[in-house]
């Protein structure tokens, strides 16, 4: 950092980093969710910077979580991740 206090937490991240976005998305049958949000990802970042991918249904199976790890370069790119997640249909929330 250049000797400036952070503004925020993602301010006082070093970059880059491996990063874990969460995504608590709905079911659906007509959908591969795993497979959607992997797509939401990659239409940010390349598929190589993906180094695990996890998900975890709810015990109603209504829901499913989604943990994507990436590794990040800059905060323009963990931006970038968290707005094309939360304009995605299927994102109830993401972490």
């Amino acid at each position: 950092m250049n000797g400036e206090s952070p503004k925020d937490a993602f301010d006082a991240l070093e970059y880059p980093l491996v990063y874990a976005f969460k995504a608590m998305c709905r079911q659906s049958p007509e959908v591969d969710v795993v497979a959607q949000i992997r797509t939401v990802f990659e239409t940010v970042l390349p598929a190589d910077r993906l180094t695990a991918v996890r998900e975890n249904p709810s015990r109603t199976g209504k829901f499913k979580a989604v943990t994507l790890t990436a590794t990040i370069e800059s905060r323009a790119e963990l931006e970038s991740v968290y707005h094309a997640l939360a304009a995605d249909p299927l994102v109830v929330m993401s972490l």
